[in-house]
């Protein structure tokens, strides 16, 4: 071969080689993992999308409640980042922005607390219904100010 030829040595090892392809990705193509990928996404994120305070009694009729959709991650790092951006603006967030974004921080985390406790197949009936009654209190009796 000669030197001034360019060779693609991941071709030329991989037609000589002696260890086979294994993976998804080798065998099938790149494009049927995408699409296994985005599959797997949907499903992981429909696992708990569903209430689960469904079954959680409502104490008080508020005017206005929260929603469980309502305590994401993106939300809570959008209102920590708010906090943040009052804490370098000498407190000006607005008259419903402080209590609203400590109201969603601390809801996520008491759902991320709940989710985990739900998640743990042998974990005491008790802790379970602790962290699940914690967050769906949360839930059903604060309001966010409007």
């Amino acid at each position: 071969m000669p030197f001034n030829k360019r060779v693609n040595m991941d071709a030329f090892f991989s037609r000589y080689s002696p260890y086979k392809c294994t993976s998804y990705a080798c065998r099938y193509g790149s494009k049927n993992m995408n699409r296994l990928f985005v599959v797997l996404l949907i499903f992981s994120a429909n696992v708990f999308s569903e209430e689960i305070c469904k079954d959680y009694p409502l104490v008080d009729k508020l005017p206005f409640v929260w929603k469980e959709s309502d305590f994401t991650k993106v939300s809570a790092e959008e209102s920590m980042k708010s906090i943040q951006a009052a804490m370098g603006n000498n407190g000006e967030i607005g008259a419903c922005g402080l209590p609203n974004s400590l109201a969603i921080i601390e809801g996520y985390i008491l759902k991320q607390q709940a989710v985990k406790a739900l998640s743990i197949p042998d974990l005491d009936s008790g802790l379970k219904e602790y962290y699940l009654s914690g967050f769906c209190e949360y839930v059903r009796n604060s309001s966010p100010c409007e």
